[in-house]
């Protein structure tokens, strides 16, 4: 379970929303509007179309054209800024208002104390388990909205025109980059009580998270427009590594609590007795 600790972040192409990217093209510094319902079906992608519209046109161009939205990330072999729908409006005024409009990206600052936060990212997967309704789908959520980590030098990270980019490091979104934090605090309790079984650890996770943002207001969901998100969206919560050490009260698990999920689960009095034997062998 994923969540995103960014702003809700929209592509704003002209009247509804705007991703603007910067490219250095001959002398000049384009900033250009593009909507990818609009892509011609010639291009690969909207890098292509980018470059080549880069290629045929001057320093006044303003390609105006509709909308599309995205209030997710994607990688971008440009520098690039992603803006909310109200800087967007503001940006589109400023073009038509002006007849030579200019405008600069600064990637030298780093915003912090970004609210509300956590936010159950959109991609994030959502209960219930369709293989098993019977068992509650997320368990917990942790960081996993465009984690910066080491990355294979030798895979991609971005694909411009028929090249890939690539580079020892990479912003990746997904259960991916949020299962690695659950694992590391995982490790941690493991090591400091090794006793506890890896069901009471799950257990002193899921009971001590936070289900509170930083404005003091209930986890919100992106997926339901920032309303507060239901425990399928967000599990028990945020996951919070120094309340789980001291969690209070754990629920343990047992084989016999297994064997007795099976039984909605419909399975045979000879598979059931199949997996309590492998248990106790």
């Amino acid at each position: 379970m994923a969540t995103d600790h960014t702003k809700l972040l929209y592509f704003w192409l002209s009247f509804s929303i705007s991703f603007i990217f910067i490219k250095l093209a001959q002398a000049d510094n384009y900033i250009v509007q593009m909507d990818l319902s609009a892509m011609p079906k010639a291009f690969s992608g909207w890098q292509s179309w980018y470059v080549a519209t880069l290629a045929s046109s001057s320093a006044n161009l303003e390609a105006k054209t509709r909308n599309s939205v995205f209030d997710f990330f994607t990688p971008s072999p440009f520098p690039a800024i992603f803006l909310e729908q109200k800087d967007g409006d503001s940006v589109v005024d400023y073009i038509k208002s002006n007849s030579d409009p200019k405008a600069s990206i600064d990637f030298k600052i780093t915003s912090l104390g970004t609210k509300p936060s956590p936010i159950v990212a959109i991609s994030s997967s959502r209960g219930p388990s369709r293989s098993c309704p019977s068992v509650l789908k997320p368990g917990i959520m942790a960081s996993g909205d465009l984690v910066l980590a080491a990355w294979p030098p030798n895979v991609g990270v971005a694909r411009l025109n028929e090249d890939l980019v690539f580079s020892n490091f990479n912003l990746i979104s997904g259960t991916s980059m949020a299962c690695p934090h659950v694992s590391g605090v995982t490790a941690l309790l493991k090591a400091t009580y090794p006793e506890w079984s890896l069901a009471a650890i799950r257990s002193a996770l899921m009971s001590t998270t936070n289900t509170i943002d930083n404005t003091g207001s209930p986890i919100k969901g992106m997926g339901a427009n920032l309303r507060p998100a239901r425990p399928l969206a967000m599990g028990a919560g945020h996951i919070n590594p120094n309340k789980a050490l001291h969690p209070g009260f754990m629920y343990d698990v047992t084989v016999e609590d297994y064997l007795n999920l099976l039984c909605p689960l419909k399975f045979t009095a000879q598979l059931k007795k199949l997996v309590q034997h492998a248990a106790n062998s």
